[in-house]
């Protein structure tokens, strides 16, 4: 069963007793399930998980994201002997789970800047090799084929608008 708590999603597994002694089993056993005893573990070492990935990564909502990765994990049971183990567990987790976070976010923002500049570079490259020959182009056509392309693709006129201008119908200005 999935349920949200302190804005995290978690899937407590049966292997969440494993880490517990007996005082924290009874502890458990008063309160009344696994769900509210990992709601209750969640509540306590939220914000140990939390600090540790801001500190490493200096950006809340990955700090979040990786508060949840790590209640996730510790919901799929790692053997731990103790709680004392548990919090040891979560920083170290806490850590991996953080740095892990960074190297895929800085590994996403350079493929990102890669892009932008291999498109930029692209555009200004093929416009670069076709101004020079699009006015002597432009300047080969008669006045109406001109005038057809200018009001159409610089004046971003529709075929329609195009034909009122020159006083032509709509699929001749489609022709040219």
């Amino acid at each position: 069963m999935l349920y949200l708590t302190n804005r995290l999603l978690f899937r407590p597994g049966a292997e969440m007793y494993q880490w517990m002694n007996s005082s924290h089993r009874a502890v458990a056993a008063k309160i009344g399930s696994e769900e509210e005893t990992f709601q209750l573990v969640v509540r306590q070492y939220a914000n140990l998980v939390y600090s540790v990935a801001k500190r490493r990564l200096g950006n809340p909502s990955l700090a979040e994201e990786a508060t949840q990765i790590v209640f996730i994990r510790l919901a799929a049971g790692p053997k731990l002997e103790s709680i004392a183990c548990l919090a040891s567990w979560l920083h170290r987790e806490a850590l991996r789970v953080s740095v892990d976070l960074w190297r895929s976010e800085s590994r996403r923002r350079i493929r990102e800047e890669k892009s932008m500049e291999s498109q930029g570079t692209e555009e200004k490259s093929t416009w670069d090799e076709l101004a020079p020959h699009l006015d002597a182009a432009l300047d080969q056509l008669n006045d109406e084929e001109r005038q057809l392309l200018l009001l159409r693709f610089f004046e971003r006129q529709r075929f329609a608008e195009v034909g009122t201008a020159l006083a032509i119908s709509e699929a001749a200005a489609k022709c040219g």
